[in-house]
């Protein structure tokens, strides 16, 4: 077993190594070719005696050079051509690292406009400067039927055959890309990103989540919004209905973790004392069930493993938090009873309280995005 270990290892390992090697080969490749075609442009200048340089000439050279060899790239590509930036600048040749690094920025731009529209749309909204921004951004591209979503589509394929020969603007959203998609679907998978990201033992990047969470928020309150905007609706309450509990069905259980801190939250009347222990609970792992994870001083080996695997779904994460809220305010305007048998209080009251914790949770995050922009902006780092 160890033998056929170590023969799969090293099989593994040549492959990667001979996959380096194509990708040493590529970038040399793109590198003569880029060369080449600068040199022609610069000779034509010449000719020409044109001594203002364009500034997009080599960005354009590039583009075309790198758009024609997108599929022979694989995953050891980038990690190949950064090592060749690090050498490069190494070495002084900053000429020759400006140029990797525009075939970095340009084969990262082709790889963007590869994925499904809903990422795209996401890249974009992250990128945004701010949350109204952001916002903007949805409600142009985050759609809310299919007919919207034709006739964006068509508008938008009418738009390049017409622009077909003016240059392709990278900074402003959409350009070549394809950023139109039903919100339904977006909302899909930005809850895809988060729950993926929440399932990790570490959480990689705080601030992305909390971001990627305000942001599914703001796409809900689209999709929330859509009953009442829409005048063809004659069912409006039941439509209404559907409308609020589509967004959840990626939740399979409402975690207890969640619940318990709602419990504590609901029993409390200062919503300053509220977002307080939001704000703690929502940047760090400090909230979970009493007891959980705790192993006692037998445990096998194999507990303590499953126990750290299982860890993740035992913490109260902005994610799993904002859609428990939303799953038990769906959940007490469907039920008959007057009472909210989880909080032990009448169900109109506790409706109320939680309509006020899911302001307060929102407020939370929209400072702490607010925050993170304006460090960024600033060139500073930001820790929630």
């Amino acid at each position: 077993m160890l033998a056929t270990g170590s023969s799969d290892s090293d099989r593994a390992q040549a492959q990667m190594m001979e996959q380096v090697a194509g990708s040493s080969r590529l970038i040399e490749e793109l590198m003569t070719e880029i060369s080449e075609e600068l040199f022609v442009e610069s000779a034509v200048s010449f000719v020409a005696d044109n001594d203002t340089a364009d500034s997009g000439a080599a960005a354009a050279v590039v583009r075309s050079v790198v758009s024609v060899r997108l599929e022979q790239l694989d995953a050891t590509f980038l990690a190949t051509l950064d090592a060749y930036i690090r050498g490069a600048a190494e070495k002084g040749a900053s000429d020759v690292a400006d140029v990797l690094r525009l075939v970095r920025e340009e084969v990262l731009r082709g790889l963007s406009q590869r994925l499904p529209a809903e990422m795209q749309l996401l890249d974009a909204a992250l990128k945004a400067p701010s949350s109204s921004a952001r916002e903007a951004v949805l409600k142009q591209y985050a759609l809310l039927s299919e007919e919207q979503l034709a006739a964006a589509l068509a508008a938008k394929i009418n738009d390049e055959v017409l622009a077909d020969t003016e240059p392709v603007s990278t900074s402003t959203p959409g350009g070549k890309q394809r950023l139109h998609c039903l919100a339904s679907d977006f909302e899909r998978a930005i809850s895809q990103v988060i729950g993926d990201m929440e399932l990790m033992i570490t959480v990689p990047d705080r601030v992305l989540l909390l971001r990627l969470v305000l942001l599914r928020e703001q796409v809900l309150q689209l999709l929330l919004e859509e009953p009442r905007s829409s005048s063809s609706d004659a069912s409006g309450g039941a439509g209404a209905k559907a409308a609020f509990r589509q967004p959840f069905t990626q939740l399979q259980a409402v975690p207890k973790s969640c619940v318990v801190f709602l419990q504590r939250l609901v029993a409390i009347s200062s919503p300053e004392e509220r977002q307080l222990l939001l704000r703690h609970a929502l940047t760090d792992d400090v909230e979970r069930l009493p007891g959980a994870g705790q192993l006692g001083p037998d445990a096998t080996q194999r507990e303590r493993q499953r126990a750290e695997a299982e860890a993740p779904q035992d913490w109260v994460r902005p994610g799993r938090f904002m859609l428990t809220v939303a799953a038990l305010q769906a959940e007490l305007l469907e039920t008959g009873s007057e009472v909210a048998a989880d909080f032990a209080a009448p169900k109109e009251a506790v409706l109320k309280r939680l309509e006020s914790v899911r302001r307060d949770a929102l407020a939370v995050l929209q400072r702490l995005d607010e925050a993170a922009l304006e460090a960024a902006a600033e060139g500073q780092p930001f820790l929630p």
